[in-house]
This record gives structure tokens, sequence and C-alpha cells, in this order.
């Protein structure tokens, strides 16, 4: 039997693979926005997607963190031509870009870095947080 070494890798291939099905197809219609719990997240044509991270990378919990941060990275660097070459995923013509925060393992850093995430409208997911 086989065990996987690093299976948040896995989980973060699979989360961007949703975030390309998400994106795929026609865009929604203004409707669909306003009745949507969630909301929308409308990327004008040659504006990237951007997504966050709430992560302990810092400090002396960063061990939590870090290899969670490294495997959101690789994955944004894999995901597109399936080769690590230092750019970063597209998805339906758009470039994702990262927004990391640093939940410093405490409360008070978990709500700094969600408030910062939570006021950019332009962030449409965020992975973590490690504490």
């Amino acid at each position: 039997m086989t065990k996987l070494r690093n299976p948040r890798l896995i989980v973060l291939i699979g989360l961007m693979a949703l975030i390309a099905a998400a994106c795929g197809g026609t865009a929604a219609a203004p409707d669909a926005c306003a009745s949507d719990a969630f909301g929308c997240v409308t990327i004008a044509d040659g504006e990237p997607i951007s997504i966050g991270s709430l992560l302990v990378i810092t400090g002396p919990n960063s061990s939590l963190g870090l290899d969670s941060q490294y495997g959101v990275e690789l994955a944004l660097d894999y995901y597109s031509d399936q080769a690590f070459d230092g750019t970063n995923a597209v998805i339906a013509g758009h470039t994702v870009e990262l927004s990391p925060e640093d939940d410093g393992c405490s409360a008070e850093g978990g709500t700094a870095g969600a408030n910062r995430l939570a006021a950019d409208a332009q962030i449409v997911a965020v992975i973590g947080t490690s504490c």
C-alpha cells in the first residue's frame, strides 16, 4: 500500500480544480449574483483571479503553516502547464494571484489577517487557517 507523503498538496490541487470549474462557462447574470448568499466576483478581461491564504507563516509555530503555504504556491505553479516553472496558474484566461496573510497562530493575528482579506472584494477564495 502506498502512503501519501503530503496529502495537503492533493487537497490544494483539488481546490484549484474546483475554482477552475467555477470560473468556466458563461458569466452569471447580475440577478444571480444578488440572490446568491455568497455573492459574486466579476473579473474583467486581463485581470487576475485573487485567492488568499491565512496561515501561520512566522514565529514559533510557523512549521504549522509553512508546509501548507508552500503547497499552495506549488499548486499554483504546477496547475496550468503541469510543470514547476515559476509561473502561476491560468484559469479561463486569468492568471491566479495569491495574497498570503499570517494568522500568527493567535486570535488577534487571525482577526487582523481575516479583516485584510475580507476588505479585498476581488478575493474569490481563502485557504486556511492553520491554527
